[in-house]
């Protein structure tokens, strides 16, 4: 299986979620893992979250991060360029997203027709089914 990830399905990879068992066996199960470089941003930002409301200190926050990243190392990452970013624009617009979401939408719907999406947002779900995207939704 060649996977697009969202966020929302690298952070429970790194931490303990109603969504992690789903999101590790869709990770096993992938040949290929794609996401689009502003994961990185948002899986930090979602673990600085994490910490500030007081689930894991310091420590184990530089030890999440570190996961993060060596994750996202063995990933094909999609850079943001205009063209995306405009595209993407023209995707939150249609189909009633965030940026970041569309964003993310864009980045599976680049893939060719065997990608799942993986994700556990139900909007970003909502939104590749009605584009005929094939999804996993790790929250069930």
């Amino acid at each position: 299986m060649i996977a697009f990830f969202d966020t929302s399905a690298i952070i429970p990879l790194v931490i303990a979620e109603a969504g992690s068992a789903r999101a590790q066996a869709a990770w096993r199960e992938a040949s290929r893992v794609h996401v689009i470089v502003a994961t990185a941003t948002e899986a930090h930002a979602a673990l600085g979250a994490a910490h500030g409301a007081g689930r894991f200190d310091e420590s184990a926050l530089a030890n999440r991060i570190q996961a993060v990243n060596a994750l996202l190392e063995d990933c094909v990452r999609r850079d943001i360029d205009d063209d995306f970013a405009l595209a993407a624009g023209g995707l939150a617009v249609d189909q009633q997203l965030r940026g970041y979401d569309a964003m993310q939408c864009l980045g599976a719907l680049e893939l060719d027709d065997e990608v799942v999406a993986v994700a556990g947002d139900r909007e970003l779900l909502d939104a590749w089914t009605r584009l005929g995207v094939l999804t996993i939704d790790i929250a069930g």
